[in-house]
């Protein structure tokens, strides 16, 4: 894909189409009136007769002319955020990208903070997102050829490059999940992240049942015993081992999640291929990162990719599960078995990759999106001022996340009197117990945990996206790992 600039609205190319953003109830500046109303005249005074142009949020008005022009509403001024900001560039290049546009021009707007390059590269690749992987007939080209960046000059260039291999990563992730679970099984997931280690220079290695048998992951292996297909440990690697900066990112990677004996109902089974989200996550971020190369730190994305069905030999309610560092956990719901996957890939990060800080990424509860919906994520971990540094992170790469409490009461909500833990505390404070467990296995690194249940996947489609997976995740990590460099990726 190009990037290029272009001063002002009137010197964008004549067959591009070029998404402003107007707020609600507010005129558009006069630069971009005389603008529109040089190339676009008759759509211009029809839609002015017509009153299309209020601002109303993500609402779109096509504008026909050379070039074309698509007014995107921001909504309420008093209610601006930078996300809605990104949101309307995806609406607009959603619509565009439906409609036969495969050169879209971005009106830099002046409300949005340093950036503004790379969020607009990266919203038009999010909208332009094609959902339909599979289809074999009617596909449509959704392709962009090329993004001019109106009101821009050459520093922003490399901004765009950034926003464009942020873009690219996220939807990379979304493909992972959004793919059926009879094409993402922990087998083909793994040959699927080979490929692409290989292609941005990643360092990576595979542990198969052997040798997860050999490290004593006895957690993730009995979470696997009911599928035919044993699970698998990915360790994408890059940078030097040697830096001090060892960030681990992990990611749980359920590629189809059944419940187990403790089955889901047929409803609650429809998105489990999606279980893998946070996976997923790790490696678009890992993508991001080995493209991005960053200097001074090492990075791993360790992922634990595994089915829980209810086969001959599933794990039953009851199980004692022996974990990689030696925990015992009681097996009370089959379900819960992601945090039981995590425990054991968490411990890998501790002891075989040395982290020195650790992210994980999961969508771990029903509970955390009973508490924050499907705006933003939470996460909870220690010491406090790292997960703060992964909230600021958050908020930098436009995606929301919630600190919530850790206190020490959610953790005894997990003892269990045969074992050390069990893998339930009921249902008061869900999110918050099971992120207690995970504690037990990060043996005081830094750490933080993200349970991305409410947000890796929507229900519903959009004006600015398509149902199924959205890659949350994939920014937040890339800012994480680059700003940790001392680098900023924009």
């Amino acid at each position: 894909m190009n990037i290029t600039v272009a001063p002002r609205l009137s010197d964008a190319p004549a067959d591009s189409a070029v998404i402003v953003l107007q707020f609600q109830g507010e005129h558009l500046d006069q630069e971009t009136t005389d603008a529109l109303r040089a190339c676009a005249a008759p759509d211009f005074e029809d839609a002015i007769t017509r009153e299309e142009l209020k601002g109303r949020l993500y609402a779109t008005t096509l504008l026909r002319g050379s070039p074309s022009a698509l007014v995107v509403g921001l909504g309420k001024r008093g209610e601006f955020s930078e996300i809605r900001c990104r949101r309307a560039v995806e609406a607009g290049a959603r619509y565009l990208t439906r409609h036969g546009f495969h050169d879209i021009s971005v009106q830099l707007p002046s409300v949005s903070r340093n950036g503004t390059a790379r969020m607009a590269v990266e919203a038009v690749i999010r909208g332009a997102y094609d959902e339909g992987l599979l289809k074999t007939a009617d596909r449509e080209d959704r392709s962009v050829r090329e993004v001019v960046l109106i009101g821009g000059d050459g520093n922003v260039t490399r901004q765009g490059e950034v926003g464009e291999i942020i873009g690219e990563s996220t939807n990379f992730a979304r493909d992972l999940v959004n793919l059926p679970p009879n094409d993402i099984s922990p087998k083909t997931f793994a040959e699927r992240l080979v490929e692409m280690a290989e292609e941005v220079g990643l360092g990576v290695e595979v542990l198969e049942q052997p040798g997860l048998s050999e490290l004593n992951m006895g957690a993730i292996l009995n979470v696997g015993k009911g599928s035919s297909e044993p699970p698998r440990v990915i360790d994408l690697r890059y940078g030097n081992e040697q830096a001090p900066v060892k960030l681990a990112l992990v990611g749980k990677g359920l590629t189809f999640d059944s419940g187990g004996l403790s089955i889901k109902t047929a409803a609650g089974m429809e998105w489990m291929k999606g279980d893998m989200a946070g996976a997923a996550a790790v490696a678009g971020a890992m993508r991001a990162i080995g493209l991005l190369q960053p200097a001074g730190i090492h990075v791993r994305g360790i992922i634990g990719a595994v089915e829980n069905m209810p086969g001959p030999g599933a794990m039953k309610p009851g199980d004692v599960l022996r974990t990689m560092n030696g925990k015992t956990i009681e097996v009370l719901n089959t379900d819960a078995e992601g945090r039981l996957v995590l425990a054991d890939v968490l411990t890998y990060a501790v002891r075989r990759a040395g982290a020195t800080h650790i992210v994980d990424l999961a969508t771990l509860t029903g509970a955390i999106e009973v508490a924050l919906g499907n705006e933003a994520a939470g996460v909870m971990g220690r010491p406090d001022d790292w997960v703060r540094t992964v909230v600021a992170a958050a908020d930098r790469a436009l995606e929301r996340l919630w600190q919530m409490p850790l206190y020490p009461e959610y953790r005894q909500r997990m003892d269990s009197e045969l074992a050390d833990m069990k893998n339930t505390g009921g249902r008061p404070g869900g999110a918050l117990n099971a992120a207690s467990l995970l504690e037990e296995f990060v043996d005081g690194v830094p750490w933080a945990h993200m349970d991305i249940a409410g947000v890796a996947w929507l229900e519903r489609k959009s004006a600015y996206t398509s149902t199924g997976a959205t890659g949350y995740g994939v920014a937040t990590l890339v800012e994480l790992a680059t700003t940790m460099a001392g680098e900023q990726p924009a």
